[in-house]
This record gives C-alpha cells, sequence and structure tokens, in this order.
C-alpha cells in the first residue's frame, strides 16, 4: 500500500464527485469511443484528457467546425437556402484546409460531393462566372501553390479578377506553409509536428525537418513526452 492510498476515498471539501464525467465532458464520450480510449486505464485518461483538449482548440480555431479526422468528413447536406448553403461549401473546404495535410481542394470535394462547378460559386458568390474543367483548375491549383506566387501573374493566367484570386491566396495559405514554410502560422506547424510524430517518424528527422520548414527547434524530451501522453511508444 503507498502512503497516499488510504485518501482514494476522500472527496475535498467543496469539490463534488460526478459519476457521468466523462458523458458530461464536452465531447467527452463522443472522442473516448472514437479513439478506443479504455477509460479504466490511468495512462488511456490521460489521453483522452490531451485528446479533448486537442479537439477543443480546434473547435474554436476553426469557428466552432471541427471533425476528428479526414476520413470522418461527410458528404455536405443541402441547405435549401441558396446563400446559406454557399456558405456551408466554403466554410467546410477552408476547414478543411486548415485541419488537414491535403494536398488539392478537389480531393475535399470528392470528400463531401460537390461538383467543382458548385464549389466555384459558392467560393465566388456567383462572381466567377465561367466553366471550369478539374484539369484548368488542378493548372491553377499548382500555380496558387508556388513558393512566391505573384497575383498578378495568376489573374493574367488566368484570367481572374483579381478580388477573386486573392480570395483563393487566403484559401491555400495553409497548404502553401506546409509546402514551403512561409509564414509563422505556429498552429499549422503544430499540427504538422504533431502528425509526423504520429506517423511513426524518427525523433533526428522530425526536429531536422520541423527546423529547416519552420525555423523551430524542438526537443527530443518535447517528442518523447507527446509520444507518452499519446501511449505512442
Amino acid at each position: 500500500m503507498s502512503e497516499h492510498e488510504w485518501l482514494d476515498d476522500v472527496t475535498p471539501i467543496g469539490v463534488s464527485q460526478d459519476s457521468l464525467a466523462i458523458q458530461n465532458m464536452w465531447m467527452g464520450k463522443r472522442i473516448a469511443e472514437t479513439m478506443g480510449y479504455n477509460l479504466s486505464n490511468r495512462q488511456d485518461i490521460l489521453s483522452w484528457l490531451a485528446s479533448v483538449t486537442d479537439f477543443h482548440d480546434k473547435y474554436i480555431e476553426s469557428s466552432g467546425t471541427c471533425v476528428l479526422d479526414y476520413d470522418s468528413l461527410q458528404p455536405l447536406v443541402v441547405d435549401p437556402n441558396l446563400l446559406v448553403h454557399w456558405k456551408n461549401i466554403r466554410e467546410t473546404v477552408i476547414n478543411a484546409v486548415r485541419q488537414f495535410p491535403v494536398t488539392s481542394i478537389l480531393d475535399v470535394l470528392d470528400k463531401i460531393e460537390i461538383p467543382l462547378s458548385e464549389f466555384m460559386v459558392a467560393m465566388t458568390t456567383n462572381k466567377f462566372g465561367r466553366y471550369i474543367s478539374r484539369k484548368e483548375f488542378l493548372e491553377f491549383e499548382q500555380d496558387m501553390l508556388e513558393k512566391g506566387v505573384i497575383m498578378s501573374k495568376i489573374v493574367i493566367k488566368h484570367g481572374i479578377i483579381r478580388n477573386l484570386v486573392i480570395a483563393f491566396r487566403d484559401l491555400y495559405e495553409p497548404m502553401v506553409i506546409r509546402l514551403h514554410g512561409q509564414g509563422n502560422d505556429m498552429t499549422l506547424m503544430r499540427k504538422e509536428f504533431h502528425d509526423l510524430i504520429r506517423a511513426g517518424g524518427k525523433t533526428e528527422e522530425i526536429i531536422a525537418f520541423i527546423k529547416q520548414k519552420y525555423n523551430i527547434t524542438y526537443s527530443t524530451d518535447a517528442i518523447r513526452y507527446y509520444r507518452k501522453v499519446h501511449s505512442l511508444n
């Protein structure tokens, strides 16, 4: 028996016990079920608390729209109000680009079952005004993902007005940062750092990659701690 084991059944003064703490925790039950945590295991409880915190942070960052993983993205339900439907399309695509390491907007559209033509109307609030094929869009996308892209060249090459190009620049910014390390979006940096750990990358390679791309130096202890908390050892 440990010296503090006799305190296990003591309730601190002014603190109430809640047997439904998991269900009452924000998204606690769903996250536990989705991630497969055994909440009778102390290590799993720590990992569960970390996941709840991480998910809540993403929820706030994305203005209240967040899914647990890319595979859980579902076909978008059509809202009868056209303006609301356009807004839902924009927000779903924007949040997917921010939350997941997607490499093409077309992959997100296929996932939520929205045609490219419908996305272009929604993204530009019906200001695009012409048909664009998937091949043409991929060429446009490739240009938008170039390092140090010049907006005026995009306008001339693709015949899209400047204001719309700027809107797409903002959409593609997270992907550009992931590709080239531009900007100082620490949220994306941490996301990529955690993704590399979860993918089983070697500690030294992860540290070197993040240092080169974001000029941020992580210690081996930071990676060891993340693996411990998330039971990745």
